[in-house]
């Protein structure tokens, strides 16, 4: 009986231990670069001049906690937001509810938000952070080239870390970027940097629908 209590402790410890984070990884994509190696037929209303949301991940420094629960996305409860997640959380190749969804069941469960507050905190990072807006502040737009240096130098002026991931793709294009962020959506150095080195292509963007 005594171990039976035991392994039961340790299962619950378990548990509990699994849904803590301390920051989230906030988590983008240039779709300039994703359309490249994906086709993207689903990319209706997209914005072209904004980096599109991959996601918002708690962390704890590991990646983990995910899966914390077993309540299924239910796009019935962010109707209200479905025309910014077209513009700025696109599924480009995927069907937006689909994304969503795996955003939701993956990660979004974890966050001890409601769908709802969940979907619209990550809008509101991703707009507060504007990665594009402050590419194009410092002269970098899609259609040239960039250096992976270069622009690190611009994410740690303009957003104060030294340390976040910065990626590109296997056929040459800038691709991603990761910034992290406090439990007050505050950005914060990452526990781990990766940054590309050298000259990538920054290529341009035409969505199906051309958004503002």
């Amino acid at each position: 009986m005594y171990k039976v209590l035991l392994v039961a402790i340790f299962l619950i410890s378990i548990q509990a231990k699994s849904t803590d984070f301390s920051f989230y990884v906030y988590a983008s994509e240039w779709a300039g670069s994703v359309c490249k190696t994906n086709d993207c037929n689903q990319d209706e209303g997209v914005s072209t001049t904004f980096w599109n949301i991959h996601g918002l991940w708690p962390s704890d420094g590991t990646m983990n906690p995910n899966y914390c629960t077993e309540e299924k996305f239910d796009a019935t409860q962010i109707k209200d937001l479905k025309e910014d997640l077209a513009k700025y959380w696109n599924g480009l190749y995927s069907s937006a509810d689909a994304f969503h969804a795996h955003e939701w069941e993956k990660h979004g469960t974890c966050s001890k938000m409601s769908q709802y507050d969940f979907f619209s905190a990550v809008l509101k990072v991703a707009e507060s952070l504007d990665v594009y807006g402050t590419l194009v502040k410092h002269g970098v737009s899609p259609g040239k080239s960039v250096d992976c240096t270069e622009v690190a130098q611009i994410i740690q002026q303009e957003y104060g870390v030294q340390s976040f991931t910065l990626t590109a793709d296997n056929k040459g294009n800038l691709a991603s970027l990761e910034l992290c962020v406090d439990l007050d959506f505050k950005v914060r150095d990452c526990p781990k940097a990766q940054i590309c080195k050298g000259s990538h292509n920054y290529p341009s963007f035409t969505s199906t629908l051309i958004s503002k």
